[in-house]
């Protein structure tokens, strides 16, 4: 007796193949490639499948093989098992018998021309299910660390909107009935990719995920295995954080027996986070951004080389001058072999608030020079000092805000309202002194006219409480 079956259907277009050739023949450049899509033909029961190969009107046959969604590579460079030659036109129809019931398939196939010039790949992902009908989700593991993982999945022309998790194995009924923490959702009509950083060494994980059509009709969850090698396994790299301040940061990055090479970059938590993932743009393919970035010309390649076992220093400034500011280090990683292995996020942040920080103070002052649009100074700090901000107050200004500090139940008015006044919103930025000098220069630019130039030192915790030290100010007058 025939069983109830159902085919689960996947479609897509191999990104990146290459022209290869049918034969032996001459690679011949074409500017309109002979091409083949594979689909579903109408009659289909039981453990068998009709596919329809349909060719372009420059094809005059194609090479076929049945494997599964990894076996890409194999079929484009001609060593996969199985691969048939057909002599055809138009369309052809094949039919593939004894299947298995819930076994997954796919089938590449490649269209030539006449002059044996092959046109890109196409394969097909199917499989066979009893009782119920729906389209399969094709996914491909991009690459797994032993702390990251990405998974590319592509909508087949069919779904558009997508649940999924990445979680342990026993955890399916909490995907499905949406307990399950982590669970995200999207819409997506071209292919994307699903990437996890930080997650556990050595573990073995399940990527669960089910989709929509446009009925709203919802496919089943299917369950994608990711195993994470064990640390120190495969290649990694390590932070070491040489010193470090609310300000200034300077990284050395250490890869380990298995690492031949690496290009990592700092920044603040989350500033790649649109170019990464935008759906316009890389759509989660970080590890494609990251080779592009490789792959171009040095000045657009904001990564920081090692190579053949040496370490990659870097340096990262954080003009926010926060405590605890969450920074990330962003690392391309390659085997002993020199291939692109993974992506490896590495978290941390700026230093934390320090009790035992002193009072920072200015020490000296001195104009060298005063004239109209240029009054030239000196000035140092003490040792407590991490930075200290400046602004320029005229005399009205000076005595107005000296009267509100008075009357402020804040102790730390008239240093934040230095703080505040040292900002220039054109430049963005703040006006401050910042080094290991004993004496710092700088320079006044106004008319004639009477003047405070004031100081607001800080200690290592920054402008915060606890942070101020004690306000300085100059008089300047103008002549």
């Amino acid at each position: 007796m025939k069983k109830s079956v159902f085919l689960i259907l996947a479609f897509a277009a191999l990104s990146g193949a290459t022209l290869l050739s049918c034969s032996e023949k001459e690679n011949i450049v074409v500017t309109n490639p002979p091409s083949i899509t594979i689909g579903l033909a109408d009659d289909n029961d039981s453990e068998n499948a009709t596919l329809l190969f349909t060719l372009s009107e420059n094809a005059t046959g194609f090479r076929w093989a049945l494997g599964s969604a990894e076996d890409k590579d194999a079929f484009l460079d001609g060593t996969l098992d199985g691969i048939q030659d057909v002599e055809a036109v138009g369309t052809k129809e094949i039919t593939l018998e004894n299947l298995e019931i819930s076994a997954s398939y796919t089938v590449f196939a490649a269209a030539c021309d006449a002059e044996g010039t092959e046109g890109p790949a196409a394969m097909f992902t199917f499989a066979i299910k009893d009782n119920a009908v729906f389209h399969s989700i094709n996914m491909l593991t991009d690459y797994v660390t032993s702390s990251s993982a990405a998974i590319r999945i592509n909508p087949e022309n069919y779904w558009y909107r997508f649940e999924y998790a990445l979680a342990a194995p026993e955890q399916k009924e909490a995907f499905e009935n949406g307990s399950l923490e982590g669970i995200a959702t999207r819409e997506a009509l071209d292919e994307f990719t699903v990437s996890y950083f930080n997650i556990e060494p050595g573990t073995e994980f399940i990527f669960y995920i089910r989709a929509y059509n446009r009925y709203e009709e919802c496919s089943e969850t299917f369950e994608y295995a990711i195993n994470t090698a064990e640390a120190s396994a495969v290649p990694e790299i390590s932070l070491g954080i040489d010193d470090q301040n609310i300000y200034e940061g300077n990284y050395t990055f250490t890869p380990n027996s298995h690492c031949g090479k690496f290009g990592v970059f700092v920044c603040n938590a989350g500033d790649y986070d649109g170019e990464f993932y935008n759906e316009y743009g890389y759509d989660g393919d970080v590890l494609g951004r990251l080779l592009e970035y490789m792959d171009g010309p040095s000045y657009s390649n904001p990564m920081a080389i090692g190579e053949n076992g040496g370490t990659a220093s870097v340096q990262y400034f954080t003009p926010e001058f926060a405590l605890d500011a969450p920074l990330e280090a962003w690392a391309l990683l390659y085997d002993s072999d020199g291939e692109p292995f993974g992506v490896q996020r590495i978290q941390f942040s700026t230093p934390s608030f320090n009790e035992s920080y002193g009072t920072a103070e200015v020490t000296s002052f001195e104009f060298t020079d005063i004239s109209p649009w240029y009054c030239q100074f000196t000035v140092s700090f003490n040792e407590e000092t991490l930075l200290a901000f400046w602004a320029v107050f005229t005399e009205s200004e000076w005595e107005a805000e000296l009267r509100n500090a008075e009357n402020s139940s804040d102790p730390d008015y008239l240093a934040k309202k230095i703080h505040e006044l040292s900002y220039d919103s054109i430049l963005e930025s703040y006006y401050f002194f910042y080094g290991d000098e004993e004496i710092f220069e700088g320079s006044v630019g106004f008319d004639t006219g009477r003047y405070y130039v004031a100081f607001i030192p800080v200690n290592g915790n920054g402008p915060v409480d606890g942070g101020w030290g004690e306000p300085y100010a100059e008089f300047l007058e103008i002549q």
